[in-house]
């Protein structure tokens, strides 16, 4: 590599380290029981972030994206079979769907997944920019 692209590439990358961009990319399969409500937990970001959620499932599923003070009154209302009112992006029966949410500077957030008839892997692909 020429010494102009590698100081081409440096200088890239120093913009992006200055500007405050933080790029998220999670990957995961979670298997998930008949009736059971699981989270995947995201740090929070440190500027506004857009969010997308990739869920692929075996069987229909629930996925919602809530902020992490509204994890555990959305878990409840799900215990209690009732749709949350504090999510910022959900979808009801899903086997393959992508939610996207703005989440803002400084909050940490969640991926819930809930629903399953049957015992079912879920892989989730959670990326930001």
């Amino acid at each position: 590599m020429s010494s102009s692209v590698r100081a081409g590439l440096s200088l890239m990358a120093s913009a992006a380290f200055l500007c405050g961009c933080q790029r998220l990319n999670h990957e995961q399969t979670i298997a998930l029981d008949e009736g059971e409500i699981r989270s995947v937990e995201i740090d929070a970001p440190t500027r506004d972030q857009t969010v997308t959620v990739r869920v692929t499932a075996g069987s229909p599923v629930d996925v919602f994206i809530v902020l992490e003070r509204e994890e555990e009154a959305t878990k409840e209302a799900l215990s209690l079979q009732k749709p949350p009112n504090t999510q910022l992006a959900g979808k009801l029966k899903v086997q393959d769907a992508t939610l996207e949410a703005a989440i803002p500077a400084k909050n940490r957030f969640a991926v819930l997944l809930s629903g399953a008839r049957t015992k079912t892997d879920v892989k989730l692909r959670i990326t930001g920019r």
